[in-house]
């Protein structure tokens, strides 16, 4: 006998398996390919008026021929198992007669009840039939059929057989209550293609009734018309080799509703034999949600890589961008202000920054973009952006930006604001197909506790708020109430991967602010950004402007780290203009020794954090073990995905390539002029 693994209904086997298997309330045996009786459940044993000794270990053919007055259909019992063997499908037969014993209620004796023998093949690893499972399945009533002459109708039966066919209905309503409990689409097919049976996920998959299905061919209406013929002859081919299968394997299935609508499902075959025919069980599977799910995941992955691919280049991008915008600073301070040349070189400066900031907002919309939270003016933020918030419009959308007179200081990364912005632009584009108008309004408020239930989530205090209302469609409820949801998108056909809202959504609480909605159907939306808005410590800790700071030249000591050769010159030429000694490495090792070997004071070390055989955070904490206190500004154009373990402490800055030389200068004056007014606040 093939194995089947280290379970085993013979003695010396699973001693907890065989118990339960023999404490099921069924008649059960299980017999061996040789028609052994390998085990017996207990209400086998009384049904048959047997006990287990007798029977276990023996041919049941032996044990029937012993037992001429036990089943009067012996002969097509063995027949049909005989079958089972050699087709390895499941069957069943005609109900048949038993004489069984009276339960003890009843009083001693036996009485004639009826069961329908189901066979069922359990294959071995290799095909092989390792067991099979008989059961007897009582029937009631409705379902006997007249075996011999002195069988007796419902009218007729003895008062002790009504108990036994009312047990029997029971059991026949708790298996259609089963049956229509199963998620999945239940249908028997009969071996001409039409359909027996169905159960209540079968009729509300399909839209049918169950009367509308029963009888019908298969291919005739749940089957797509443009596969009906291909369908047939995969039915009869399976017909003259039935098997327990997955339909369909590596193939894109569709069934079709009483609409006509195609939907995508999965499909297992079952075969087994009802009256000497072959019938097959169908479970259909509807996966429309599941493909649903798989393109979105597709268009994350798709999106993943797109960013990926702009991550890796912004690198190099970034450091292109910075030697052109440089150079252009350079050659302006050269050439004299009468020139015409000077023009040309400054669009070709301010042409280079609007480049920058796209490599800056692709990142940032991938959650790449190393985050660079300042003091920034929500006013000048959008004043910056009015020419891409014109871009993002159209000709036939009117749109208006109100600021206030004031500046609206907040703590954020302003890259990822303006992004937004920008997101909530294209998502008001997107709600007026026709056209109308966009109005975009900062200002500032003062949240009370009596006001936080219009704005949840905020603790009270003072926020920034921003807001961006259309005159376009509207939304209800429902729609609002899923509007940050990852892939969420209400224009289906439009191609867009439905991130916009949830990435704006991201940003804001990033910044410690939430996104609230207001919109009915038919009468546009308003959605409004509330941002904490700086407090006096950060803003005096923050990095001033140059204004604020005076002149941005400098006598300090600073020690620049640049793989790029020519940035590495042209950042070191500039700044050496600007009145500063500089040390210049290109990988982090020259830059230790170079430290050690000098003798003077290091103001600030300026590191690129990618470097050749190193990184700069590495460098920092090798220059600070012997100069305690080294004040570093790192630079880079890698995406924050590259530095996940990456934090900046209370005396290092960060500063995202491409950035101009004026830039630059700001950041190095605001470090050095902080640093300075902490150590005069210490020794007061």
């Amino acid at each position: 006998m093939s194995s089947l693994g280290p379970v085993s209904f013979l003695p010396g086997g699973s001693l907890d398996f065989r118990v339960l298997f023999e404490s099921l309330p069924g008649p059960y045996l299980v017999l061996s390919p040789k028609l052994e009786v390998l085990a017996a459940t207990d209400n086998y044993l009384f049904l048959t008026g047997t006990t287990r000794d007798k029977i276990v270990g023996r041919r049941l053919p032996e044990i029937l021929d012993n037992r001429p007055g036990l089943f009067h259909e012996s002969k097509a019992l063995i027949a049909s198992l005989k079958r089972v063997l050699l087709s390895r499908v499941a069957e069943s037969l005609d109900p048949q007669r038993y004489n069984a014993p009276r339960p003890s209620a009843m009083g001693d004796g036996f009485e004639e009840r009826y069961f329908a023998p189901v066979n069922t093949p359990v294959l071995a690893a290799d095909g092989s039939v390792g067991w099979v499972v008989h059961f007897l399945r009582e029937m009631p009533p409705r379902a006997r059929v007249d075996v011999s002459s002195g069988l007796r109708g419902p009218s007729g039966e003895e008062p002790e057989k009504s108990l036994r066919d009312k047990e029997s209905l029971r059991n026949e309503e708790r298996f259609h209550e089963l049956l229509d409990a199963a998620p999945d689409a239940f249908l028997e097919v009969d071996n001409e293609g039409k359909i027996v049976l169905v159960n209540k996920a079968a009729t509300g998959m399909f839209n049918f009734s169950a009367e509308e299905m029963i009888g019908r061919e298969v291919e005739s209406f749940v089957v797509p018309a443009t596969v009906r013929e291909t369908h047939r002859r995969h039915r009869s081919e399976y017909v003259g080799r039935p098997r327990i299968r997955a339909m369909g394997v590596g193939l894109e299935l569709s069934a079709q509703k009483k609409d006509g609508t195609v939907f995508p499902v999965e499909i297992s075959l079952s075969p087994f034999r009802a009256q000497g025919q072959l019938h097959v069980i169908a479970i259909i599977h509807d996966i429309s949600e599941r493909k649903v799910v798989e393109q979105k995941l597709r268009q994350a992955q798709k999106l993943e890589a797109l960013v990926r691919l702009a991550g890796g280049a912004a690198h190099e991008f970034n450091n292109l961008l910075t030697m052109i915008m440089g150079y252009a600073a350079l050659m302006i301070s050269s050439i004299d202000s009468r020139d015409l040349l000077i023009d040309y070189v400054e669009k070709m400066r301010q042409a280079t920054a609007r480049a920058g900031k796209l490599t800056h907002q692709l990142l940032a919309f991938g959650r790449r973009q190393k985050l660079s939270f300042r003091v920034v003016d929500l006013n000048s933020i959008v004043a910056d952006l009015s020419q891409s918030i014109f871009d993002v419009t159209d000709q036939k959308i009117d749109c208006q930006i109100n600021v206030t007179g004031d500046p609206v200081w907040i703590f954020a990364d302003p890259v990822q604001i303006e992004q937004v912005v920008l997101n909530l632009l294209s998502n008001a584009r997107t709600a007026m197909p026709e056209g109308g108008r966009i109005t975009i309004t900062v200002d500032s408020i003062q949240l009370t506790k009596d006001a936080l239930h219009v704005v949840p989530g905020l603790p009270a205090g003072e926020y920034a708020t921003l807001s961006v209302t259309d005159t376009g469609i509207g939304m209800s409820q429902e729609v609002q109430s899923r509007l940050f949801e990852p892939f969420f998108s209400t224009t289906q056909d439009s191609g867009t991967p439905g991130m916009g809202l949830a990435v704006a959504y991201g940003i804001v609480t990033q910044c410690r602010g939430t996104i609230t909605v207001q919109s009915e159907v038919g009468e546009g939306s308003t959605f409004r950004i509330y941002l904490p808005l700086a407090t006096a410590d950060e803003i005096a800790d923050s990095l001033l402007p140059a204004s604020a700071i005076g002149s941005l030249q400098g006598n300090e000591t600073l020690m620049l780290v640049e793989g790029k050769p020519q940035l590495l010159a042209l950042t070191a030429e500039f700044l050496r203009q600007n009145g500063y000694t500089i040390l210049t490495a290109g990988q982090a090792a020259d830059a230790v020794r170079i430290a050690d070997e000098f003798t003077g004071k290091i103001d600030l070390l300026i590191t690129d954090l990618v470097l050749p055989g190193s990184d700069g955070h590495r460098l920092a904490r090798k220059l600070r073990t012997t100069r305690p206190g080294l004040l570093v500004l790192f630079v880079s154009g890698r995406a924050d995905t590259d530095f996940e373990d990456f934090s900046l402490a209370n005396d290092e800055a960060f500063l995202a390539k491409p950035f101009t030389l004026e830039e630059l200068s700001v950041i190095i004056r605001g470090i050095l002029h902080r640093a300075n007014l902490k150590r005069s606040n210490r020794s007061m």
